[in-house]
This record gives structure tokens, C-alpha cells and sequence, in this order.
């Protein structure tokens, strides 16, 4: 059981990560709908949802790559009003990552240096080491459209590392990859993760993938974050995450099926009710209680659905990663 001086000191702590009513909608309708949530350091979480659910959306927002309405705030900082420095310590792959094919993986990790400025002795060491981390050192002088998928998703760790991040943020970075390629990507991340302290986002349609990588978990849905909990919480109520979100879906979906019709004013000025659809409610995949992320023992739900969640761990703050190369 947590203790109390453990729970207090990560109540108290800075969110690496802080997402307050996002909102992104294209013309289709489709993207992210009042979006609230919060990282802390030693989070691994993962955003688990069908594809069109908005978690690509969610991530590119985060990263400053498309105008939002809400707030984003990385290590304190808005990445609205002042994106130089709230992505200054950000490393993402979204969608896919971006090569230039004709050149050599070594080459590739040189000018993702230069464009952060680094001198060329921390470079060195920057990428001497981002190459051993993703066991690509052997194939440093190879040339990318030479690789294999599963050795290009490892590039592209590679190329996040590259700037030092205390934030990561993966979209789909399982996508295409054999049993093997899932295996070695999933322990990069989870060997960073435990060695740096660097906080990851992770989205995915893949739940045993956000199941054995994890330890936090959103669903979303139709551009909406339904509910977050801890992986243990949802293990030890649901037996699966599978089943976890399943059954987030359902109870989401069953409130919006019994909430009253709309009433709307007839000509006469009188309101009137219009009845939209009949149908019962689909029945209860399992009748556990939904997961809290509260690891006392209590039982509170962290529900989106309703106002931005306060979500404030605590502890000291995020220590540096120690890497050769010294401090970039």
C-alpha cells in the first residue's frame, strides 16, 4: 500500500505534461473534444482508442503542429504563447518518421543535431549514444532505405532521443511491425523510461500492446477522453485492458442513450419534446466498477466526461537524465 508521505509528496508534484480542455475539430466534425489531463515524471501513458478516435490529433496539438482552442502546458510552459520553449525538451515521432532515405542512419542523427544546435562534440557523444540505446551502432554507416521496418521505427527513437527529451510523444510507434519489432520497440521505451525518468505518450489502437507497455491508460473515443486510470487498477478490476475499455465504452455509451431528448420550442412557443430513437441500452460487459487511479485503496473514477480532472502527483522534481555529452 502507498503511503501517505508517498501519496502527499506525489500530489504536490509539477506536471510535466498539462492538458486543460483541449479542443480540435476539422470540418468533418471529427478531432478532440474538451480534452483535460495531466503527466507526471515516471508516466507511461498510453491513449488507447479506434482509429478516427482523435488520439493523432490530441498528439499533434500537444506538439504545436496545428492551432487548438484550450490550453498546453510542457514543463510550466504555454505551448501556445511560447512554443520555443515548451517543445524545447520534446522528442515525437506522429504518424510516421521522417528520413532522408538516400542518407546514412549516422547521417540522418547529424542533422537532427544541427537543427538543435548542438556543437559537434556533444553531437558525438548524442548520437554514439541514441545509436547504442536502439542497438543500431552496427549499422550507423547503412543507409535508411536499406532497413528494415522494424529498424526504421528504431531510428526513430533514435532521432527523439537526440535532443535529450524529458517528454516523448509516440504516435502509433507500433504500426507495421513484426512480433519481434514490437518486442525490441517496447523495451527501448520501457528501458528509457525507467533510466530517464522521461515521461511518454503513447497512442495506440493495440490494447495488449498499451497493456504490457504502460502504466497508465486513456480511452478515447469519437474525439473524446472518456476516463483514465492506473494499469494496475484497471488489471485488477477488468483482468485486461481489453475488457477495461470495453466496458469504458459501454457505460459512456449507455449515459448518452438515457440522457432526456432535447426540448425544443414549437411555433406556438410552448416546448415541446423530440423523441430520438428507443432503442435499449446494450447490456453490461462484466459489472466490476470502474478502475480509480487512486492507489490508497479508495475508489474514485477519473472520469472526462465531466469537468478537467485534478490529476496532481507529487514527489521532488524531475531529475535530469545523465548521458554523455553533459548537459545540452
Amino acid at each position: 500500500m502507498t503511503s501517505m508521505t508517498s501519496m502527499a509528496s506525489m500530489t504536490s508534484m509539477a506536471p510535466v505534461l498539462d492538458v486543460i480542455n483541449l479542443t480540435k475539430l476539422y470540418k468533418n466534425g471529427r478531432g478532440v473534444k474538451n480534452m483535460s489531463f495531466k503527466l507526471t515524471q515516471g508516466d507511461v501513458f498510453g491513449l488507447l482508442g479506434s482509429n478516427g478516435s482523435g488520439k493523432t490529433t490530441a498528439i499533434r496539438s500537444i506538439c504545436g503542429l496545428c492551432p487548438f482552442e484550450g490550453d498546453i502546458r510542457l514543463f510550466g510552459e504555454s505551448v501556445a504563447d511560447n512554443p520555443r520553449e515548451a517543445l524545447r525538451r520534446v522528442g515525437a515521432i506522429v504518424e510516421a518518421p521522417a528520413f532522408y532515405a538516400n542518407l546514412t542512419a549516422e547521417r540522418n542523427l547529424i542533422l537532427a543535431a544541427k537543427y538543435y544546435g548542438m556543437s559537434k562534440k556533444d553531437a558525438a557523444a548524442m548520437i554514439a549514444w541514441a545509436l547504442d540505446v536502439v542497438r543500431l551502432k552496427a549499422n550507423r554507416h547503412e543507409r535508411v532505405d536499406r532497413f528494415s521496418l522494424g529498424m526504421k521505427a528504431r531510428l526513430g527513437l533514435a532521432l527523439c532521443f537526440i535532443s535529450a527529451p524529458g517528454f516523448m510523444a509516440l504516435d502509433e510507434p507500433l504500426n507495421g511491425l513484426d512480433i519481434e519489432g514490437m518486442v525490441e520497440v517496447r523495451n527501448i521505451i520501457l528501458s528509457q523510461a525507467s533510466v530517464s525518468g522521461a515521461v511518454f505518450l503513447i497512442s495506440s489502437h493495440l490494447a495488449s500492446e498499451i497493456e504490457k507497455t504502460c502504466n497508465r491508460i486513456g480511452v478515447m473515443d469519437e474525439g473524446e477522453l472518456l476516463e483514465t486510470a492506473y494499469m494496475g487498477d484497471a488489471l485488477r478490476d477488468y483482468g485486461s485492458v481489453e475488457a477495461y475499455y470495453l466496458n469504458v465504452l459501454q457505460r459512456h455509451r449507455r449515459q448518452v442513450q438515457s440522457a432526456p431528448p432535447p426540448v425544443l420550442e414549437n411555433s406556438g412557443g410552448a416546448a415541446s419534446h423530440v423523441n430520438i430513437g428507443a432503442a435499449a441500452p446494450p447490456e453490461n460487459i462484466g459489472a466490476a466498477t470502474p478502475p480509480s487511479e487512486n492507489h490508497s485503496g479508495a475508489a474514485p473514477s477519473e472520469n472526462h466526461n465531466a469537468a478537467a480532472p485534478h490529476e496532481n502527483h507529487s514527489g521532488a522534481a524531475p531529475s535530469e537524465n545523465a548521458r554523455p555529452g553533459g548537459d545540452i
